[in-house]
């Protein structure tokens, strides 16, 4: 896989954020492509994030708003 070069590590963060929704249990949506661009190093990055400030949900929230949104739209 090609190395990942200049992007912000919050991209990332936002990423992780966005993954640990396809392990709930009751979704608010799936994403299969995120996990393909998070490793251990972005994981442990976004639990020091989450600690420090609970934006997670705030980020999971936010992605089911703006898709159903897109949704909207597309009819």
């Amino acid at each position: 896989m090609a190395t990942i070069e200049n992007v912000s590590g919050t991209a990332f963060v936002v990423a992780e954020f966005r993954a640990e929704e396809n392990t709930e249990p009751d979704l608010l949506y799936t994403d299969p492509i995120v996990g393909l661009f998070l490793n251990d190093d972005s994981k442990r990055t976004a639990g020091r994030v989450a600690a420090s400030f609970p934006s997670s949900d705030l980020v999971r929230i936010r992605t089911k708003y703006l898709d159903d949104m897109a949704e909207l739209y597309r009819k």
